[in-house]
């Protein structure tokens, strides 16, 4: 889990700088003014959110395969073998 904390912060800390970046130097779109500013908070916004809930998912499914195995440790069923 500690692993994916850090690509969490990493991979975040990228896309807050790409939408500082285009933010400021992104271009304008055709019919919008300012639009690589709006463009930049979009993807601030848009894209911390999408990228926290794809770590969000990863961890619950490590979580999910943790406690099924445990739950498959702890109710094995020794087989009646008749004499």
């Amino acid at each position: 889990m500690q692993v994916i904390q850090v690509i969490y912060f990493i991979v975040a800390g990228l896309i807050t700088v790409g939408a500082i970046t285009t933010m400021f130097f992104g271009k304008d779109l055709p019919g919008f003014m300012n639009g690589g500013f709006l463009m930049g908070i979009a993807i601030l916004v848009l894209g911390n959110i999408l990228w926290r809930i794809c770590c969000e998912l990863i961890i619950v499914f490590f979580r999910i395969n943790k406690t099924l195995a445990h739950m498959d440790n702890h109710t094995k069923v020794e087989h009646f073998q008749p004499r």
